[in-house]
């Protein structure tokens, strides 16, 4: 039995619906559940897993699920303090504020773009603008596809980007929406070893974990986070050719004390908490006292 709450009334039945061939309308309408997109990010799971490949939703999405009630700023307003030229460049290369990041086996990650690029999905997906360079990542590198008859786009993310090793089914849960994320556990050692400092705190906070936690979930000593951190820099350098007035944001080659980091993140928790809220009525900036697992809550659409 499933720890997770039932999907919500309709879900099944509108899902079957989405993604059908046939009929594109000639001007996109919102997608489904209020432009979240639930039963359209439900089809691009179900075309992958159809062809064997494991994927999950990694990004902003995966920390909504983990109780984390983010606001997507446009990566275009990130890279004008990194590239001064930017305002000059006539791009149209601007992130939708509600992609989805479908995470792929690396190796996998041409062949899932070729799925949705050719017949029969490419009645219904297509190319979509890519985004300018954003700080210490090679978002701008990924594919990036939307439907024609939604307003609905996603990346293609290679699991290197976040996971250094482990990738695959077994390091998965489905929301009650019948989506995959990645576990807990997994996603957290994940952030940690790739320096996605950020969204690791922003973990930390939905989720309200303790050291404790942490110490029976997370390795602070795996090998290669620096061979790791090297390959990614030498790839943010090369992305950024055609981007000559930019100045690169790098991860950190030095040895890092990941454990003292993390207990600083957890330390640091109270002090996060939005200085006007009511004394004593939260334990992080996301959660309220007494809040249960934000997976967990009936009716939620993630």
């Amino acid at each position: 039995m499933s720890r997770f709450p039932d999907p919500p009334v309709g879900l099944e039945q509108a899902s079957a619906e989405v993604g059908t061939l046939g009929g594109v309308s000639p001007s996109p309408v919102g997608a489904s559940h209020n432009g979240m997109g639930i039963l359209e990010i439900r089809r691009v799971v179900e075309i992958i897993e159809n062809e064997g490949i494991a994927c999950c939703v990694v990004g902003a999405k995966a920390l909504r699920y983990y109780g984390v009630p983010r606001v997507s700023v446009s990566p275009q307003i990130t890279y004008l303090f990194c590239c001064p030229v930017a305002r000059d460049i006539s791009l149209t290369l601007i992130a939708a504020k509600e992609d989805w990041s479908m995470c792929v086996p690396t190796n996998k990650v041409e062949y899932v773009k070729d799925l949705f690029t050719t017949a029969p999905h490419c009645e219904i997906y297509e190319d979509a603008d890519q985004i300018v360079p954003t700080v210490r990542s090679l978002l701008h590198t990924y594919p990036r596809l939307r439907r024609k008859d939604v307003k609905f786009s996603f990346f293609i993310i290679p699991s290197w980007e976040f996971f250094m090793k482990d990738f695959g089914p077994s390091r998965f849960e489905y929301s009650s929406s019948h989506i995959p994320y990645p576990m807990l556990d997994f996603f957290a050692q994940g952030l940690l070893d790739t320096q996605h400092w950020m969204e690791l705190e922003q973990l930390i906070d939905g989720m309200d974990l303790d050291m404790k936690w942490a110490q029976a979930n997370i390795d602070f000593d795996r090998p290669g986070r620096i061979e790791y951190a090297e390959e990614k820099n030498g790839r943010i350098r090369n992305s950024l050719e055609n981007f000559p007035n930019s100045s690169p944001s790098t991860l950190s080659t030095k040895p890092l004390d990941l454990r003292a980091r993390f207990q600083r993140t957890i330390d640091n928790k109270e002090k996060r908490i939005d200085r006007f809220a009511p004394k004593g009525k939260f334990v992080t900036q996301y959660r309220k006292t007494g809040s249960q697992d934000p997976r967990l809550k009936e009716g939620r659409l993630c």
